[in-house]
C-alpha cells in the first residue's frame, strides 16, 4: 500500500478534474461502440451495462479515482463476487475497462509528472517505480 499523506489528496482530486472528461468521454464510447481486443470485438451485456452507467454519475467516478487502496481493495473483492470472470484478459468487462481506464485513461497522463506532484516514487495506480 502507498500511504498518501493529506495534503496529497489535493493532488489527488486536481488528477481527477484532469482525467474526469477524458474518462467520461471514453465510457460514452464504450457503452455505444463497445471496443476490439485481438479481432474480437466486445460489448457489454447486463450487468456490465448498469456498472458502466454508474460510472458516468462523476460522483462514483470520483469515488473510484480517488479511492484510497484499502477502498480499492474492497472494490476489488466487490467486483469479483459480481463479476467473477472479471481478471480475465477474455472477460467482456475486463476488455471494456481496460479500453477505458488503461488505453484511453492511464496513456494519456503524465505518468512521472503526477507521481513526482504526489512526492512518491511509486504510482498508486499500477504500483510501478517511476
Amino acid at each position: 500500500m502507498i500511504p498518501l499523506n493529506t495534503l496529497s489528496l489535493a493532488i489527488v482530486n486536481a488528477h481527477f478534474e484532469f482525467v474526469v472528461e477524458r474518462l467520461e468521454k471514453s465510457i460514452t464510447y464504450v457503452l455505444k461502440n463497445g471496443c476490439r481486443h485481438k479481432g474480437s470485438k466486445y460489448t457489454e451485456v447486463g450487468n456490465e451495462r448498469i456498472f458502466l452507467n454508474s460510472l458516468k454519475r462523476r460522483t462514483n467516478l470520483k469515488r473510484l479515482i480517488t479511492a484510497s487502496p484499502k477502498e480499492l481493495e474492497i472494490l476489488r473483492r466487490f467486483m469479483l463476487i459480481r463479476f467473477p470472470n472479471i481478471h480475465s484478459n477474455n472477460d467482456n468487462l475486463n476488455r471494456l475497462l481496460y479500453k477505458i481506464f488503461v488505453s484511453d485513461g492511464y496513456g494519456a497522463i503524465d505518468n512521472h509528472a503526477f507521481i513526482a506532484n504526489l512526492k512518491v516514487d511509486t504510482c498508486p495506480y499500477c504500483n510501478r517505480n517511476l
